[in-house]
């Protein structure tokens, strides 16, 4: 699977419209054939309060993440090409993205501890 992360950080009072553009640029991905998965979410504050190091995100109540996911990397740029170009862009801005393949391992052996 090949993936899209896109981070959003909003203005102050733009919430709503925010999550409006994120949802439809989510729904214009599941137009694509190719499609796997697609949800966006805001950080929340960690247990007691606390923040570990490096974790710390400034503007917390205003930065969304977004998590796409295609079967293959032509979906992923269709869609990008679609909806994420220089002629139309449903995200607001600004943002930053990554593209990348999607990994997992499952020949790798670690003691569960949930049993």
């Amino acid at each position: 699977m090949y993936c899209q992360m896109i981070k959003v950080i909003c203005q102050n009072g733009e919430e709503e419209q925010t999550r409006l553009a994120l949802d439809r640029y989510i729904k214009a991905a599941k137009l694509n054939p190719g499609f796997v998965h697609g949800s966006y979410f805001v950080p929340e504050a960690h247990p007691g309060g606390e923040t570990p190091s490096g974790f710390g995100i400034k503007e917390r109540d205003r930065t969304f993440f977004i998590y796409l996911s295609f079967r293959s990397p032509r979906d992923m740029l269709k869609h990008v090409e679609h909806y994420h170009g220089d002629e139309m862009s449903l995200l607001p801005s600004p943002h930053d993205y990554m593209l990348g393949s999607f990994v997992e391992n499952e020949n790798v052996d670690v003691e569960n501890l949930y049993e």
